[in-house]
């Protein structure tokens, strides 16, 4: 009996991942041709990511990429437009940070986790950089990234809208008394 030579398909790789390209195939949103031509475009270009390549062309939605990213790398994908924001969590980490590492936290998930929404979940620096920065160990969860930017405005933006609502006399400390004039 022979063996067949060459790299064992992808899918029969214990000690990898099964490779996005390969896992985009075989849910039917990307044809073989298709990849193909995207790693062709990634070879010269190596700056560019496959799922970047693959949106950006319009053959897989961003969406379709979150929860491919969120099954290769064994990790929940959340819908930042339906799951509830726990204020508190969200508030651990500063705007700046958040805006960094394309970070929302979510909610607690014990009195020392949170749960944190990313787009790219193979920033491993930005994860360790998470659990400093918020003083909790974190469980990362994968975000489309349009929800996650949306989210990132709408959590950091309840600050400006409030400074912006308030009347200039608040502003100036005034509680809307009125000045007497002589």
């Amino acid at each position: 009996m022979q063996l067949a030579s060459g790299p064992a398909p992808a899918v029969m790789r214990a000690d990898r991942r099964l490779r996005l390209g390969d896992m985009l195939v075989r849910d039917g949103l990307l044809s073989p041709e298709q990849l193909r031509v995207a790693l062709a475009a990634k070879a010269e270009n190596r700056q560019q990511r496959l799922g970047e390549i693959v949106v950006e062309r319009g053959w897989v939605s961003s969406t379709d990429l979150a929860k491919a990213l969120a099954e290769q790398h064994g990790l929940e994908f959340i819908d930042l437009g339906q799951a509830p924001i726990d204020e508190a969590a969200a508030d651990l980490l500063p705007e700046r940070l958040a805006k960094r590492y394309r970070a929302v936290p979510v909610r607690f998930l014990a009195e020392d986790s949170a749960l944190v929404a990313v787009a790219d979940p193979t920033d491993v620096v930005s994860s360790d950089d998470l659990k400093l920065a918020l003083g909790l160990n974190v469980r990362l969860a994968v975000a489309e990234v349009g929800d996650l930017d949306r989210t990132l405005t709408r959590i950091y933006r309840t600050d400006l809208d409030v400074e912006e609502a308030l009347p200039p006399e608040a502003e100036a400390g005034g509680e809307g008394e009125e000045v007497e004039e002589d």
